[in-house]
């Protein structure tokens, strides 16, 4: 792999190239997939792959090459199409050094008795506490990855991960949602999720309609980490540049509540953790949202030159990106939460998060799985047919309270960065239906 990856170099260099990288990645992944209170799908698969970055003239092409034995092709297609783009007035090449560590860990194994006997387990205490059925997936994945760059960079690491996935089902129509990950095995517990998720499912049977209007809403951690990965994304520069950020020209602004500091770090032992970024420049801890202010965008090389400032380790070439999402806990108890709140909504998970303006930051978003009805600090039944639809600003200025507890959360396109959050108090969340809802 790592020959294939400075081969690849050397022949874009040969070409005419001015800068490249290349980020060689080899990963080996086992998965289940549970439906019905059974496993019915075992898969295991390995993913070799070379994320090809060059520069010509500040022309910038990035692809992907899927095998190593036909990359020539490639790499002149990339060439011929630099050659054709405009010139970016953005770019101003790769770092030059770095002062980040290869790193080496030793990989546990993870055998296949071991991890089909978490699912049964995690699908048994889903049953004990009140789901009639359960679904999702199990994923284990290790990599080892190797960057190259043409200014002398050299670096690799490893490592591996587990991910756990599980919606249980009261009835048909009440349903209840929870993830888990750990990066070893002895901290990886997927029945907590489990428990999580049918205990939810149970709460959630007998839904009715929502009304429209304005309420109060704990928001769970699946929820929060949506909040968090869709703000952290609009925190990159790139982002900034190309209008798609409701945090344009807010540097130094409140643009969260003063409850509210968000940091990027991925030097921490979770799902989303790395040695370096994709230009070589070791990762670090980035508070862009301390107690409410911006504070920084997240940058690589080109765009911290651009808003004359020092890469914050987050190269994406192309674009700056989060790696994995800290927000501060609060000093409350989530059941402390619920007991508190007079008459409001919980809120378990949502998808579909869509924008009708980034620039102004105004989207909806189709919350599902359990939403319960809480007054005079009790769940007081479960609702259902509902959309959000809202401000990311307005939102996030709106938390009146946070919990001490967090989960560490990564799920589908809603939440793409792993994050850590707690449970959100969020005031007046605007709730409406959607157009489709008899």
């Amino acid at each position: 792999m790592e020959g294939k990856a400075e081969e690849i170099m050397e022949y874009a260099l040969s070409l005419g190239a001015d800068d490249v990288v290349v980020n060689a990645y080899e990963e080996r992944n086992r998965q289940i997939r549970f439906s019905n209170n059974r496993m019915d799908i075992f898969n295991g698969w390995i993913e070799r792959h070379y994320v090809l970055f060059l520069a010509k003239q500040k022309r910038v092409v990035a692809t992907t090459i899927e095998s190593g034995d036909v990359y020539k092709e490639i790499v002149e297609s990339a060439i011929r199409t630099a050659e054709l783009s405009p010139p970016s007035s953005d770019y101003v090449g790769i770092a030059k050094r770095s002062n980040a560590r290869s790193v080496s860990r030793r990989i546990e194994t993870a055998r296949d008795r071991t991890l089909s006997s978490l699912v049964s387990r995690a699908v048994d205490i889903a049953q004990r506490n009140g789901a009639v059925s359960c679904a999702g997936s199990l994923y284990r994945n290790s990599f080892n990855r190797y960057l190259c760059t043409s200014s002398g960079i050299r670096k690799k690491e490893n490592g591996a991960s587990l991910h756990f996935s599980i919606r249980c089902f009261a009835d048909e129509n009440a349903s209840g949602h929870a993830v888990i990950s750990s990066l070893r095995l002895k901290d990886f517990e997927p029945e907590k999720a489990a428990e999580k998720a049918a205990s939810l499912s149970r709460k959630a049977i007998n839904a009715e309609r929502a009304m429209e209007g304005r309420f109060d809403a704990i928001l769970d951690p699946m929820v929060s980490a949506v909040l968090a990965s869709q703000i952290a994304q609009m925190d990159s520069a790139y982002s900034i540049l190309s209008g798609f950020s409701c945090l344009r020209g807010k540097i130094g602004k409140r643009v969260a509540s003063s409850l509210l500091t968000v940091s990027d770090d991925a030097t921490r032992p979770l799902l989303g953790y790395r040695a370096f970024d994709d230009e070589g420049l070791r990762v670090r801890r980035t508070t862009f949202i301390s107690k409410g202010v911006l504070k920084t965008y997240l940058h690589n090389t080109s765009t911290a030159r651009k808003f004359r400032t020092r890469s914050t380790g987050n190269a994406g070439l192309i674009y700056p990106t989060p790696f994995s999402i800290s927000v501060e806990a609060g000093k409350r108890h989530f059941e402390d939460m619920i007991s508190d709140l007079r008459d409001g909504i919980y809120i378990n998970n949502v998808w579909y998060t869509r924008y009708q303006n980034y620039a102004l930051g105004n989207f909806s978003t189709i919350p599902r799985d359990a939403i319960l009805r809480i007054r005079n600090g009790e769940i007081a039944g479960a609702l259902r047919d509902m959309r959000v639809t809202e401000n990311l600003l307005r939102v996030l200025k709106n938390v009146a309270d946070i919990s001490e507890e967090r989960e560490h959360v990564n799920w589908w396109l809603e939440s793409t960065v792993p994050s850590t959050v707690p449970y959100m108090l969020v005031k007046r969340l605007n709730i409406t239906r959607s157009s489709d809802v008899a």
